[in-house]
Formats: structure tokens, C-alpha cells, sequence
């Protein structure tokens, strides 16, 4: 599926949270403002400047990060996904993670 950049990142902070097999949030909020600006900082590519990590906005963790599930949710639907693979992917209410065991994870 295409994700925007900000839904990228947003995934990737996700990612990272479940191959170091991490618990999943109360709140969006917990996952702070400032976590895709990290996530975008540490995969920021050099090289190629019209790499993801160089068109994040800015982040509200409150606001946005429902809306990015959502969309990633959206896309996964359109995509063929059923219900079931769409909650293991993607951060819902009262279980806000990415629910796949760390073995099954890979970040290149």
C-alpha cells in the first residue's frame, strides 16, 4: 500500500515499539509529539532528499495519530485486508500497538 510519509513514520514508530516486543499505549498521547521527528531522524537518508523522512510535518499525537491509524486502516481495507489482518496491523482503541510477534517484524 502507499502511505504518506507521515502515515510511514507513524508506522514505523509502531514497528520498532513491537519487534523490541514493547507494550502497547494507554493514549495516543503517550507516544509523544516528538516521535515521528525521532523516527524521520534516525532513518533520514543523506543521499536522497526527497526521502519520507524529509516531508514530516508536524505532529500532534493527540489529533493526528488517530487519523493516520484510520487512513493506514483505510488503505489496508482497500488493499484486500480483512478485519482481523487491519487490527494486528494497525494501533486500535484499548490496544494501541501493532499486534504481530517480533519475528514476523523486519525494518530495512
Amino acid at each position: 500500500i502507499r502511505l504518506s510519509p507521515m502515515e510511514f513514520a507513524f508506522f514505523v514508530f509502531y514497528a520498532e515499539r513491537a519487534l523490541k516486543e514493547s507494550g502497547p499505549f494507554k493514549n495516543y498521547e503517550d507516544m509523544g509529539d516528538s516521535a515521528l521527528k525521532e523516527i524521520g531522524d534516525k532513518y533520514k537518508n543523506s543521499q536522497d532528499f526527497d526521502h519520507w523522512s524529509y516531508r514530516l510535518s508536524t505532529f500532534d499525537a493527540a489529533e493526528d495519530a488517530k487519523k493516520h491509524s484510520s487512513s493506514i486502516r483505510a488503505k489496508l481495507a482497500k488493499a484486500g485486508f480483512n478485519k482481523l489482518e487491519q487490527a494486528r496491523l494497525t494501533p486500535n482503541r484499548g490496544d494501541l500497538r501493532i499486534n504481530l510477534p517480533s519475528e514476523a517484524i523486519s525494518i530495512a
